[in-house]
C-alpha cells in the first residue's frame, strides 16, 4: 500500500469501478473524479445525469480498516405544466443548468457506513 489512501468510487448496482485515485475505469466520459490540489474532497462528476444513473454509488478509501461513503443518487423527472414569463423561464433554465453537474463529494477525514440520499429533479417544460 502507498502512503497516500486511494479513494474509489463504485456504483453498487453492478459493481463497477468507476475511478480510483485520478484514474477513470468507465467508458462512459459523463463521468469523472475532480480533486483540487491539496484537498481531501474526491468528487465524482456525473454530466447530464439521467434516470438510469440512480442508484447507490459508493466512495472508498483503502485504509485498514478499509472506509466508506455511500450515497443513495435519485434523478427524478418532473414536467412542469404552466406557463411562465421570460423571467421565469430564465431563473429556471440558469437553474437547471446549474444542477446539471452533479458533484458526489467524498471526504478522507469523514467517511463512514452510513448511506446519504442525493436526489435531482429535470425539470422539462411542456
Amino acid at each position: 500500500m502507498s502512503d497516500f489512501p486511494v479513494v474509489s468510487w463504485i456504483r453498487k448496482r453492478d459493481l463497477h469501478i468507476l475511478t480510483a485515485g485520478s484514474t477513470t475505469y468507465t467508458s462512459d466520459q459523463r463521468f469523472q473524479v475532480i480533486r483540487p490540489e491539496n484537498s481531501g474532497n474526491w468528487t465524482l462528476q456525473i454530466k447530464y445525469p439521467q434516470p438510469r444513473d440512480s442508484g447507490i454509488y459508493e466512495c472508498q478509501i483503502n485504509t485498514e480498516p478499509k472506509m466508506s461513503l455511500s450515497y443513495t443518487f435519485n434523478v427524478i423527472v418532473s414536467a412542469i405544466k404552466r406557463k411562465f414569463s421570460n423571467d421565469e423561464r430564465k431563473f429556471i433554465a440558469h437553474f437547471v443548468f446549474k444542477l446539471y453537474l452533479i458533484k458526489l463529494k467524498a471526504r478522507l477525514l469523514r467517511a463512514a457506513s452510513k448511506v446519504f440520499p442525493l436526489n435531482f429533479i429535470l425539470a422539462k417544460m411542456i
